[in-house]
């Protein structure tokens, strides 16, 4: 089913008129508004840091560059998060149906036990899994490395408080947004793991 091209076509269609719809109705997104204000102050940081005109026209292109492939990764996880949305919602509505009807014991999946605590439950087990990943926890150690090695950096990230920064606490400012993409990895990793999980108990 995940291989149907319907649901590809089907995809193609909503997407599309689906954003269209949402900014009709709600408005421009809060989340891109802090995300153009976020590119603006970094943009802003990092000219302080550069002299030459010719080095900063090379600055945008390559923050233009890594802007345009970080969203066509994006977009290329839309398709398959939006069929398998669809496969999930249509083997859950069958499972359900089966349990009204039949005697399966169907206890051990969480869907069943407590629905309104989901989220509380499946990010305690989240991060109680992750406490054992030793990949994981040494990105965890190594930002708070950095924090600690850099007072003001832990001011700017905790406290949002903003101050000049020399090169090397701008290089390592770097490290710690890197080292946060490589720590969001592995907790989306572990949610998958988890829906997998409960899939299966159902």
């Amino acid at each position: 089913m995940f291989k149907n091209k319907m649901l590809d076509e089907l995809f193609e269609m909503r997407e599309e008129g689906f954003t269209r719809w949402y900014i009709a109705k709600y408005g421009e997104l809060k989340e891109s508004k802090k995300t153009e204000k976020a590119e603006n102050e970094l943009v802003e940081f990092m000219k302080k840091f550069i002299n030459k005109e010719d080095d900063i026209d090379k600055m945008f292109n390559l923050l233009n560059n890594f802007e345009s492939l970080a969203l066509d990764e994006m977009c290329f996880w839309h398709k398959p998060y939006y069929k398998l949305g669809f496969i999930d919602a249509t083997n859950l509505k069958k499972e359900m149906e089966e349990a009204k009807n039949t005697d399966n014991n169907c206890a051990d999946s969480i869907i069943y036990q407590n629905f309104n605590e989901l989220t509380d439950y499946f990010e305690e087990r989240k991060y109680k899994n992750l406490k054992l990943n030793k990949e994981y926890q040494k990105i965890i150690k190594e930002i708070e490395k950095i924090k600690t090695q850099f007072p003001k950096i832990r001011d700017f990230l905790e406290n949002d408080k903003i101050t000049k920064f020399t090169q090397e606490e701008t290089k390592a400012i770097l490290k710690i947004i890197s080292l946060n993409d490589d720590r969001a990895m592995y907790e989306a990793d572990e949610m998958l793991k988890i829906g997998i999980k409960e899939g299966k108990a159902l």
